[in-house]
């Protein structure tokens, strides 16, 4: 356990003196900087590339790796150093995790289908009506997944028992439009998928998986000039989009 402890510090030494460099770089020039960002899927279908594109008309040599992933994968990336910071819906074990948290804006998850699928042409939907049907939902690991089996315990039913487990927007959306399947987007995802034209939004709400979307850091770690900014116009485009 020792070994680990220190594995872990030594790790995040190491990462910090490789941005050393290119944080002093940054406060030379001031247009440019590096910042690593993990993002769910919550926010990589609006609030993150909207904020990457305003950021790089005022950085335009800014560089932006961004990992997508799930919160079991993304934080512990996140304390090692390897990431600046995680964007997307905030983890109820902030305590556990030793983490900070910032709200931006409040996500509630939707459940969709392919236009066209049988339960798209009813008016009214529970979640009762909805058993039985295949479904795509995230790994049991996730706290979207956790909810989601909230919102039907709520409802005295039984969670789907064999759904697809996947956070794969590529296949999710895939299995949508090809099959039966019943999927859970967050919110800023299901809104732009349905736009354009193939998913559509079941009336039917899941209470238990409302919780905000924000940004996730390292305790008493300090951020790069960049990253710094980046936060700052995160929080400028998510009030944009709630307006």
């Amino acid at each position: 356990m020792f070994g680990d402890t220190l594995a872990e510090h030594a790790r995040l030494v190491i990462t910090q003196l490789a941005h050393a460099e290119e944080h002093l770089a940054d406060l030379r020039d001031g247009t440019g900087g590096r910042v690593a960002i993990g993002t769910l899927l919550s926010a990589s279908a609006e609030l993150l590339p909207t904020a990457i594109a305003r950021l790089r008309k005022e950085r335009p040599k800014l560089v932006v790796k961004i990992v997508e992933g799930t919160n079991d994968v993304l934080i512990p990336a996140l304390r090692a150093g390897e990431l600046d910071m995680v964007v997307g819906r905030l983890s109820e074990l902030r305590d556990r995790l030793n983490v900070v948290q910032e709200v931006l804006m409040d996500d509630i998850a939707c459940v969709v289908a392919r236009r066209g699928h049988p339960l798209a042409e009813r008016g009214e939907l529970s979640l009762a009506d909805l058993i039985g049907w295949e479904w795509i939902l995230p790994p049991q690991e996730t706290s979207l997944r956790r909810q989601i089996d909230i919102a039907f315990r709520e409802e005295g039913l039984e969670p789907p028992p064999h759904a697809v487990d996947s956070v794969s927007l590529l296949t999710n959306r895939a299995l949508l439009i090809d099959a039966d399947y019943l999927g859970v987007f967050p919110a800023q995802v299901a809104r732009r998928e349905a736009a354009l034209g193939a998913i559509v939004i079941l009336p039917v709400t899941l209470q238990a998986t409302a919780i905000p979307i924000g940004i996730t850091t390292r305790t008493n770690a300090r951020l790069s000039p960049a990253a710094e900014v980046l936060v700052e116009t995160l929080r400028r485009t998510a009030r944009d989009l709630a307006q």
